[in-house]
């Protein structure tokens, strides 16, 4: 195979090349004379502009004969691999360990792809071997029944978790705004007592917007964010959906 590189450096050096080769004279000695053949400025110019011409189409047409070897290589190196590669992944279960979304299985899979790639590929870029191959195959094994379940499982716990520890942002901050509320409007005040009540009420009210801003801001910042950040608005809508009960449990 014929490494572009190669190519590349053949034509930065071909018209110096040419040019020498188009320069060049005969000599011939004749009765004791030496006498010179070469060509005249008009005649170099002519040859030197055929040649290059020449010169191009042959190496265009060894790259499009290299290029299409190659992408037939390239593609029977996969067909022949891609069953064992199936088979390394369902029994190392490494893809599968800690999991988060699909896309981190894709991630997770991609990477892992890349040490079954052809040792040597000219012209064909990475991202284009990742999305004509390994992505086939990453896909054809994050669909496979087994797989496909085992992934949404997991996936779908790791959420619950990540719910129940906003939530636990939301009631510690909340736990400590409701003593500042009943601080502020304690039962205790005698005739006083109603609009007392009242004025507590709505602070432990406001005091749980304020827990939900501030759960959100700490999930925001933790560092399986990423995974989950699509489903921001159903956490918003979670721990807004807990606000009666916590509410009224703080006004006991």
């Amino acid at each position: 195979y014929v490494n572009a590189k190669l190519l590349n450096c053949v034509n930065d050096k071909m018209d110096d090349e040419l040019y020498e080769i188009v320069s060049l004279g005969a000599f011939q000695e004749l009765d004791e004379k030496t006498l010179e053949f070469s060509l005249n400025q008009t005649e170099k110019e002519f040859a030197l502009s055929f040649m290059k011409g020449k010169m191009r189409q042959i190496l265009n047409n060894i790259l499009e004969e290299e290029v299409k070897l190659e992408k037939n290589r390239v593609a029977s190196h996969f067909d022949e691999k891609e069953p064992s590669i199936l088979s390394e992944f369902a029994k190392s279960g490494k893809l599968l360990s800690e999991i988060y979304s699909y896309q981190q299985v894709t991630d997770k899979c991609l990477d892992e792809m890349k040490s079954h790639y052809p040792e040597n590929y000219f012209y064909h870029p990475e991202s284009t071997v990742d999305k004509k191959y390994g992505r086939k195959i990453c896909s054809t094994f994050i669909q496979s029944p087994g797989v496909k379940d085992k992934i949404a499982q997991e996936v779908s716990k790791k959420w619950e978790e990540n719910k129940k520890l906003a939530e636990s942002y939301l009631d510690d901050f909340f736990a400590e705004e409701v003593e500042d509320c009943n601080d502020d409007y304690p039962r205790t005040l005698g005739s006083a007592y109603m609009r007392n009540s009242r004025m507590r009420k709505i602070c432990i009210e406001e005091a749980y917007n304020f827990a939900i801003n501030y759960a959100m801001e700490e999930w925001q910042d933790h560092k399986h964010y990423e995974y989950f950040s699509d489903k921001e608005r159903e956490l918003g809508d979670y721990l807004y959906r807990q606000s009666g009960s916590k509410i009224q449990r703080a006004l006991k």
